[in-house]
């Protein structure tokens, strides 16, 4: 009975999963500029990203390859997106999608950027503490070119866009020894929706 009730919860966690990222692939996410009216944004570099989403190409082949997600969603549909995360970029396979996470119920400049791997056992890795810090760290360059780029969007917003493209590798961002350590020093601020909560029976 016990292996029938885990191999029920395994089989709707992987349906609902499937079916909640269907629902967010083809609910129209193409790229455009983009500004909340909530308040839930309060981070100036991640809006600046946003803001020049019309720049891109492809806005289905960005950092590394990766889909924009604009506007952002709070769920993306599967159990472990985390509860307090904003999905910003989806890879197209395997329900892999890239987050920034909300603290006190709002996107800060010390919110981390986290990757979501709903089909693998590290369902969660951390890729950066900050905003900033995951596109300098993905291009390998000092924080302080990134401000630079995103302080003058407004003035020419693809600057911005040629730069990530030319030298975002997202492989800069997961060498084991990094990932370890922002796990160890972030992952505990993963919200956990409660029906991920019941399924894993936690």
């Amino acid at each position: 009975m016990a292996i029938n009730d885990t191999l029920f919860s395994f089989v709707a966690f992987t349906v609902v999963s499937v079916c909640g990222y269907l629902e967010i692939a083809q609910s129209g996410t193409a790229a455009s500029s983009y500004e909340r009216s909530d308040n839930v944004i309060q981070n100036e570099a991640f809006q600046s990203f946003l803001a020049v989403a019309d720049a891109w190409d492809d806005p289905f082949d960005t950092l590394d390859g990766d889909a924009l997600v604009n506007p952002p969603v709070d769920d993306f549909g599967y159990l472990n997106t985390p509860a307090n995360s904003l999905t910003f970029l989806k890879m197209g396979v395997d329900g892999v999608h890239t987050a920034i996470l909300k603290r006190d119920g709002v996107v800060r400049e010390d919110s981390p950027v986290i990757y979501i791997s709903p089909m693998d056992s590290d369902e969660w890795t951390i890729l950066a503490p900050t905003f900033v810090d995951y596109l300098a760290d993905g291009c390998a360059v000092p924080r302080e070119r990134i401000i630079e780029l995103l302080d003058a969007v407004e003035d020419d917003p693809a600057a911005l866009v040629r730069f990530l493209s030319a030298n975002f590798d997202r492989g800069r961002l997961l060498t084991e020894d990094r990932v370890n350590e922002l796990n160890d020093r972030y992952l505990h601020l993963v919200e956990k929706k409660d029906e991920y909560e019941e399924m894993k029976g936690g």
